[in-house]
């Protein structure tokens, strides 16, 4: 193939990522001349919460333009295979991040509070609703530093809005502080908000009118020295255990949802039947790390359907 006298554009491919949807390429689109033979592509692999190995097929198309000005694809084999190591710790191997409560319907006629789990991804640099109160005028908004772990948590409040980051906090005063400060502060009688912070552990409490809520945000560090924020909802109004209808975000949307059981008598069954708005979905119970019980794990896409976290997106708070 002469490069001198003409460009090649050529288009970068990749298959083989069914189990790993968070890939991407860039650039995919290169253009190859005399001047300008190499190019350097970078590959983008977020997180699955899968915890395998999986191989990726990089396949290269190029077209050049012939003596009429039509561009013409020209044969390649040009193919990769790339073998992606999962090196997530197998202590965080297919371990849902966000657990609630949330009311059960039997098919004996019987209510229960069950305990739920799952995951949320999302997109780096995205913002999305946590959770919302919508009588307290309370919002909490993270925003996400990869697929999966919170950069930056905003809360939204009558008094203004508090910001808790990597490296510090905002009040809604402007002023900043470090995660290492010990202080009490409170305003207002009805609506009333108090913060307290102490070493790597922010509480926010709000009443207004007999309604409560009690948020708290820790700071950890994970096996690599890593900063991550967590976020905790304490205590709701009357001692709840579940959201109510004027909850919203995420875990509002989760815990105004119909879940249905379905008990089936089977040897190989440990679990029965979940639907939800009528649609069965796949559970399994699993382990509670927070708890001495065990969770139902579910797909957050099954939660939500037929809508997705897009309703949650919250950009440029």
């Amino acid at each position: 193939m002469d490069l001198r006298f003409e460009t090649l554009s050529c288009h970068i491919s990749i298959s083989g990522n069914k189990e790993l949807p968070d890939v991407r390429i860039e650039p995919n689109y290169v253009y190859l001349n005399a001047l300008s033979s190499r190019r350097f592509i970078t590959l983008h692999v977020g997180y699955d919460n899968d915890c395998r190995d999986t191989t990726l097929i990089l396949q290269i198309e190029c077209r050049r333009q012939n003596g009429q000005g039509k561009a013409v694809s020209l044969p390649s084999e040009a193919r990769l295979e790339l073998l992606v190591n999962d090196r997530m710790p197998l202590n965080f191997c297919n371990d849902p991040r966000i657990f609630q409560t949330v009311k059960v319907l039997h098919n004996d006629g019987r209510q229960t509070l069950e305990d739920i789990c799952y995951d949320f991804i999302g997109k780096a640099g995205e913002q999305y609703e946590f959770f919302s109160d919508k009588l307290l005028g309370v919002s909490v908004i993270f925003e996400l530093k990869d697929s999966y772990e919170v950069s930056r948590l905003l809360v939204k409040t009558k008094f203004g809005l508090i910001q808790a980051g990597l490296t510090s906090i905002g009040l809604p005063n402007h002023n900043l502080y470090s995660w290492d400060r010990i202080m009490d502060l409170s305003s207002g009688i009805n609506p009333r908000i108090r913060l307290r912070l102490s070493p790597n552990e922010l509480v926010i409490e709000f009443e207004e009118n007999g309604r409560e809520l009690k948020l708290r945000i820790i700071r950890k560090f994970d096996n690599f020295n890593i900063p991550v924020l967590k976020t905790f909802i304490d205590e709701l109004s009357s001692g709840q255990v579940i959201f109510d209808q004027y909850h919203g975000g995420l875990l509002g949307l989760v815990s105004n949802k119909k879940y249905n059981f379905y008990q089936v008598d089977s040897f190989d069954k440990t679990s029965p039947n979940l639907y939800i708005e009528g649609r069965e979905v796949k559970t399994f119970k699993k382990p509670n790390p927070h708890f001495d019980n065990k969770c139902y794990s579910m797909n957050l896409k099954d939660i939500l359907y037929p809508n997705g976290i897009e309703l949650l997106l919250r950009n440029n708070q």
